[in-house]
């Protein structure tokens, strides 16, 4: 099994987020991997960054409509995007258990590593 991944993005953009950023550009999805950046960036440091990196995943694995991610999310502000995420979480409570799961789980591990 080949895995290409952009040593760069796994670099700068940590645990599943650089994995999802490194897919993008092995797909070719070159614009997507652009706009999530900039709404990382955006939005860094938040649970909304998180729960972007999974429902991005989600629709890329799935097939959906990219033009959310491509065209619409960033001129949300930051409330519309969280009203557009609690939709989201809506259409999948297992999901939505996983999302908050690795949400703790990353406030954890940086909290872990703020005391080392």
């Amino acid at each position: 099994m080949n895995l290409c991944t952009s040593e760069h993005l796994l670099v700068h953009h940590p645990m599943l987020e650089g994995i999802l950023l490194s897919e993008c550009e092995r797909l070719k999805q070159h614009s997507l991997a652009n706009k999530l950046i900039s709404l990382f960036r955006q939005f860094g440091g938040t649970e909304l960054r998180l729960k972007l990196v999974w429902l991005c995943w989600l629709d890329l694995m799935t097939g959906n409509s990219l033009d959310d991610w491509t065209k619409n999310l960033k001129h949300k502000s930051e409330k519309d995007l969280e009203q557009w995420i609690i939709a989201r979480q809506g259409q999948s409570e297992p999901l939505t258990n996983l999302m908050d799961q690795y949400v703790l789980m990353a406030y954890r591990t940086s909290v872990d590593a703020a005391h080392s």
